[in-house]
C-alpha cells in the first residue's frame, strides 16, 4: 500500500512523462534519459489506466490513453520488424523458384 506521499509522488512523475511523451513527441528511453526516472517506471506509469483517470479528467484521459495505445503500438510494430531484418541478416532466407519464402538457414 502507497502512502499518500508515495502516490502523490508517481501524479507527478506521470503527469512528467505524459507531457514528455504526447507534448515532446519523446519515446520512454528519451523520457528516462531526460528525467532520470528508470525506464521500467515510465513504462509502468504509462500504462497505468487507473492512474491516468485519477489525474487527468475523462476527456483528456481517454485522449492521453489513445495515444500511449498508439505509441506503443508504434513501437512494437517497429521491434517486429527489427526483430525480423536482424534475423534475416543473421541467419539468411532461401526462395523457392518463384521468389517466395521458403524458409531460412543458420549461415
Amino acid at each position: 500500500m502507497l502512502s499518500e506521499l508515495q502516490k502523490e509522488e508517481r501524479r507527478r512523475k506521470l503527469s512528467v512523462c505524459v507531457d514528455l511523451l504526447i507534448g515532446k513527441k519523446m519515446n520512454q528511453r528519451q523520457i528516462s534519459e531526460l528525467t532520470g526516472f528508470p525506464s521500467s517506471t515510465v513504462g509502468n506509469l504509462l500504462r497505468d489506466e487507473k492512474l491516468i483517470r485519477e489525474v487527468y479528467n475523462k476527456k483528456d484521459a481517454d485522449f492521453i490513453i489513445e495515444e500511449i495505445n498508439i505509441y506503443q503500438q508504434n513501437n512494437k510494430h517497429d521491434g517486429l520488424v527489427t526483430g525480423g531484418l536482424n534475423s534475416q541478416n543473421l541467419h539468411g532466407y532461401e526462395k523457392d523458384e518463384d521468389g517466395k519464402f521458403n524458409g531460412s538457414k543458420k549461415h
